[in-house]
Parts: structure tokens; C-alpha cells; sequence
């Protein structure tokens, strides 16, 4: 069953990709980003001709995830070709690295608007629409870290723990509605673009404080390039968005880890929902909304 398909961030990366397969497998998609007439007006043109290439149904819209203004008006948008939004993938995010106490509040800030409260902006634009469908999927790009931390990384793994908790507590409260929220938890993936994009810190008389040890997370950062054999295929995190927009309601499991943390990840992820099981709130929201 062909869906229609809402994709933020799709500049580069797992979103660029997964909106040119998604498209490509028959589903209707929108594909957003920001900037289209400015700095990301190359990769518009170049989603935009994929499409009419391929007899592709697939629309770019211009969508910034850090301001309701331009979400509204890409929602009018895109309502207005399609009346249902059946998935949300919500792709739009970056990352930083370094000694956390180097960091300037605002810059930690912005990162938060983007990786988390771009998430609840977006969600709240697309869930009417869903609920009033009673269908629906909710797929909020992870990482290993927002289960798991590294020194140096603490402010985007916040960010990405953030997002764990808003999908698991989601999930459970739209239960009732027949939407799934669910969270795909990848590792490293040097070859999407998202190393470019990495953040420094920004204060510089406290990195200055630090003296050489402030050079200890790029150190770090090449070690763990360097161990790298391989770079593993973003596709395969495609892959898991296309399995689970084609699986039914109730079979999706609440977290995906994929490629170099998933066998670190897997017990984890199941003890949790061991835990989380037997607190009985799936039962007990269930109760609320028949009352």
C-alpha cells in the first residue's frame, strides 16, 4: 500500500537518500529542507529532477524544523496536495564535539532547537492530521549515543537521549490512535555528510584554559576514523524506514540500532523494555482513553 511520506532534512544524508527511494518504491513524498532558494538550492534542483526523471511523486518543499512560521506555511503546502500524511521521518539534525565546558550555552541551545524541538514542532503540525486518520508512523532518526555516551560528546548525546524519550513516551501515549512512534538508532556513517556538519566548541578562553588537552576529542576523533575498516552503507538505514513504513501497526518495535553499535545496543534496548513492560502504562493509557 503506497503511503504519503513527510521527510525533514533531506539536504544530504539518510534523508536525501530516503526520499529518492521512498519515491522510488511508488510512495508520495516530501521532501524538505531549508534554504531551498539559497544555499541548498543545488540539492533542491537535483531532488526536483531526480523526480521528473524517474515519473517520480516527489515534492520538495522549503522547511526550516527551528521555526513554526516556516513549518506552517510548508504544511499549507503540502496539505494542499495531499489531505493525509501517513509518516513523519524525522531525519533534520547534526552533531557536535568537544569538551562540553567549551561550549556557549547558545550553541547548545541551537543544537537542542534543531535535534529535539525541531522534532516536537514537526510532530505537532503532522499529529492532528494523524489522529483524525486514527494511522500513522512517527520515525525519529537516533543514534548510538542516545543510549550510550563518549567522552567529548555529552551535548549531543543529551540531545539524542531527548529523542528517546520523547519517542518511547510518545508511543505510548498514541497507542490508542493507531500511531506508531518508533527510533532508529544508527552508528557511525562517515560517507552522509554528517561529519561535515559536526559543531566545535565556541568559547575560546575556555578552551585556552584547557591548554593541550583541549586537542584530546580531534585526537579521539581520528583514532576512532582511523580503526575504521570499512564505512558502513547508509542504505541499510534506508532499508529499516522502508520495513517499517510497510509493516503494520503493532508489529514495530520501539528501537532500531544499525551498524556499529547495534550488538552493543541490543541488550540494552531489551532490558529496557523488559523494565518497560512491566510498568503496565501501555494497559493503563488504554483504560484512560475508553473512559
Amino acid at each position: 500500500m503506497k503511503k504519503t511520506i513527510l521527510i525533514t532534512g533531506c539536504s544530504s544524508g539518510f534523508g536525501k537518500l530516503a526520499a529518492e527511494h521512498l519515491a522510488k518504491q511508488g510512495h508520495t513524498v516530501f521532501a524538505t529542507l531549508r534554504n531551498t532558494q539559497g544555499k541548498n538550492k543545488e540539492v533542491a534542483e537535483e531532488i526536483k529532477a531526480y523526480g521528473e526523471k524517474n515519473n517520480l511523486k516527489i515534492y520538495v518543499v522549503d522547511l526550516d524544523v527551528t521555526s513554526e512560521t516556516s513549518i506552517q506555511k510548508a504544511m499549507d503546502e503540502i496539505t494542499a496536495k495531499a489531505p493525509t500524511i501517513d509518516v513523519l521521518i524525522n531525519n533534520a539534525g547534526y552533531g557536535n564535539i568537544g569538551l562540553q565546558e567549551a561550549f556557549t550555552i547558545s550553541s547548545a541551545q541551537q543544537m537542542f532547537d534543531v535535534n529535539v524541538f525541531g522534532i516536537l514542532r514537526m510532530n505537532k503540525a503532522v499529529l492532528p492530521i494523524m489522529r483524525k486518520q486514527k494511522s500513522g508512523l512517527i520515525i525519529n532518526l537516533s543514534s548510538g549515543v542516545g543510549r550510550l555516551v563518549f567522552p567529548f560528546g555529552g551535548i549531543y548525546a543529551a540531545s539524542k537521549h531527548a529523542v528517546e524519550a520523547l519517542t518511547e513516551s510518545l508511543r505510548l501515549e498514541l497507542a490508542p490512535f493507531d500511531i506508531d512512534s518508533v527510533a532508529i538508532e544508527p552508528g557511525g556513517y562517515g560517507t552522509t555528510g554528517f561529519n561535515a556538519a559536526i559543531q566545535f566548541p565556541d568559547d575560546k578562553n575556555v578552551l585556552e584554559s584547557y591548554g593541550s588537552y583541549a586537542e584530546a576529542p580531534y585526537k579521539m576523533m581520528q583514532a576512532y576514523a582511523s580503526s575504521l575498516t570499512e564505512q558502513p552503507d547508509p542504505m541499510e538505514i534506508v532499508t529499516i524506514m522502508e520495513e517499517l513504513i510497510n509493516a503494520p501497526f503493532g508489529s514495530r518495535k520501539v528501537r532500531y540500532p544499525k551498524a556499529n553499535v547495534a550488538e552493543m545496543l541490543h541488550p540494552l534496548n531489551k532490558v529496557s523494555e523488559e523494565i518497560q513492560g512491566q510498568l503496565g502504562f501501555d494497559k493503563l493509557v488504554f483504560n484512560f482513553y475508553q473512559s
